[in-house]
């Protein structure tokens, strides 16, 4: 048995298995530039004792040369903004930071768009961001964020002499290797009324709705309530509120004053691959004659094609920066913007199939309805939730 990464327990089972994996989750400008490996194969366990997930073989020296050297392209302003509305909304409707000066920490910022956002929201803050990705880090600096270009660790925190007052991350915990280290840092740049909020996948989301979304390679954990909140209780973070979202993630929120709000764990893990060919199903029906466009060039989008070996007859995308790019280990896919080719394909549309492989499958639903869209449209990620937004 392989011991749990977060309670130690060996207590553990294999949870998916998942073959020739691409490596590259985003397209980059010239695929040749990217050095093998393309494919990976994943195998994912599950903690019985404190419900976590993780990557049973990973390799970090490919981790961290992609997220270094390669990584998503930004996106323009106003494209995707859907989980970051729902980020803004937790944070403002659950604190009122009542301190003279805010200092406000993001740990993956990104090209900085919360973090601005969060400086426009909350008056006198003062915004500093961690970002190991070159291209990121410049866009976040370009927006006056003051931006360290380096991964959060002991060394790259030790010139930081003041405390923050609000840290926060999206989307990072799950990559992160030694989740123990990162966290034992966090103290190093808190106080005792140091408020965190993390958004993550929750992995009791993921169970409940049998979803492949979250298992690619760059994700090392796959956190449930029960194991983030024994995760960070180890050092000193008692879970004060969660709030899941419509993309299957919780966004959750931690103070240094104890005790933690009682949480469950998941009684046991259904089988993933069922999903496989649930929608291997779904598409063969779809396609029937038409032509398919697959629309979404990111994880979600390259993951659905190696799924089901599909080979679309393009690949469109709202961000208009990633097109003519491909992906490494990919030959014959092209990606093309996604308003230009509705344009052109609108008259066309009946002969047309578009599997939206985007966790922003609503908003894209959205504009492929407001321009009367008449093809047949399926998304394999899409959720049905009774109580969308709820907390949990």
């Amino acid at each position: 048995m392989t011991a749990c990464p977060i309670c130690r327990d060996s207590d553990t089972l294999p949870m998916l298995s998942l073959k020739h994996q691409p490596v590259y989750q985003h397209p980059v400008a010239d695929p040749g530039m990217i050095a093998p490996p393309y494919f990976k194969n994943l195998g994912f366990e599950f903690c019985r004792t404190c419900s976590h997930g993780f990557q049973k073989d990973f390799d970090l020296d490919l981790l961290r040369r992609i997220y270094t050297q390669y990584y998503y392209t930004p996106r323009p302003p106003g494209i995707g903004t859907r989980m970051q509305e729902t980020f803004m909304a937790a944070i403002t409707q659950n604190f009122h930071l009542d301190f003279d000066r805010c200092r406000m920490l993001e740990i993956g910022c990104s090209s900085g768009e919360v973090l601005v956002r969060m400086g426009q929201h909350y008056r006198d803050v003062e915004c500093v961001g961690f970002e190991p990705s070159r291209v990121s880090a410049q866009k976040a600096r370009a927006l006056g964020i003051t931006v360290v270009e380096n991964f959060f660790s002991a060394q790259s925190t030790a010139s930081i002499d003041q405390p923050f007052d609000l840290i926060f991350h999206r989307h990072v915990i799950e990559h992160v290797a030694d989740p123990e280290d990162f966290f034992a840092v966090h103290n190093r740049v808190c106080h005792d009324y140091s408020i965190l909020v993390v958004e993550t996948p929750c992995l009791d989301e993921v169970a409940a709705t049998v979803s492949l979304a979250p298992f690619h390679i760059e994700h090392i954990h796959l956190f449930s309530k029960q194991s983030l909140s024994t995760l960070l209780a180890r050092y000193g973070w008692f879970l004060k509120g969660c709030k899941r979202t419509d993309a299957q993630n919780m966004i959750t929120w931690f103070d240094r004053k104890g005790p933690a709000i009682p949480v469950q764990g998941i009684s046991g893990t259904p089988d993933f691959s069922e999903w496989i060919r649930q929608n291997q199903m779904r598409i063969d029906k779809a396609v029937e004659n038409r032509k398919l466009a697959l629309w979404g060039a990111g994880s979600g989008g390259i993951k659905i094609v190696n799924h089901f070996g599909l080979t679309p007859e393009v690949i469109i995308d709202s961000n208009p920066l990633k097109k003519g790019m491909g992906f490494p280990g990919f030959k014959k896919l092209t990606i093309a913007y996604a308003p230009d080719w509705l344009d052109k394909e609108l008259a066309h549309s009946r002969s047309w199939l578009i599997l939206i492989a985007s966790t922003y499958y609503q908003e894209i639903q959205a504009q492929l309805d407001a321009l009367g869209w008449q093809g047949k449209i399926i998304s394999p990620y899409q959720v049905t939730d009774p109580q969308p937004g709820g907390s949990i």
